[in-house]
């Protein structure tokens, strides 16, 4: 979305110009650009108290958020089996804020596409783990078949579904097996 879609959307819905809804993120006198809007983060992480209600807001101090996102990758390498040396620059919290904001969404679910080693699984396994969310990955292995494939999906899909455990499915492609039938 360009910035003046963004702005007549503002402008029609909210009856109120952008640069008014929008002054804190530009100095006074300038015009907001699609810059200043990519600034804008929201989340309900900021605070990191577990089971209480979480406020979804605007997150307007960048470095308070890479903070307490390095914060939440501490608690989650003290906790994991395979611990997560990650390096919070501004585009891996930005995906952070993005996946967690879906997983909060009734049925939410997303789809993220890159080059292999590019970090789409460090910050979902994080963005899960700050989320609350269990993390269900598939072992594929040599002798995998499309037995253990439907007994791992039936798994999870029971605990998410008759447990209601919040779950996040990593499925990487390069987990993708051609499964062939004997004759």
């Amino acid at each position: 979305m360009d910035i003046l879609t963004f702005q007549h959307g503002i402008e029609t819905h909210f009856k109120e110009k952008l640069n008014n809804l929008f002054s804190h993120i530009v100095e006074p006198g300038q015009l907001i650009v699609d810059e200043d809007i990519r600034t804008l983060l929201f989340g309900d992480f900021m605070s990191k108290s577990k089971g209480d209600e979480r406020l979804y807001d605007e997150i307007q101090n960048l470095d308070e958020l890479r903070e307490t996102v390095e914060h939440y990758l501490e608690d989650y390498n003290l906790m994991s089996k395979a611990p997560m040396d990650l390096v919070m620059f501004r585009f891996a919290i930005e995906h952070i804020s993005r996946i967690s904001r879906v997983l909060k969404q009734p049925n939410g679910h997303c789809l993220l596409v890159g080059i292999g080693g590019s970090g789409r699984q460090s910050v979902t396994r994080l963005a899960a783990f700050i989320s609350d969310f269990e993390l269900f990955q598939i072992e594929i292995t040599k002798n995998y078949s499309m037995s253990e494939w439907r007994d791992d999906l039936r798994k999870m899909m029971r605990r998410a579904g008759e447990l209601g455990v919040s779950t996040v499915f990593l499925f990487g492609d390069h987990q993708i097996k051609v499964f062939t039938t004997k004759s």
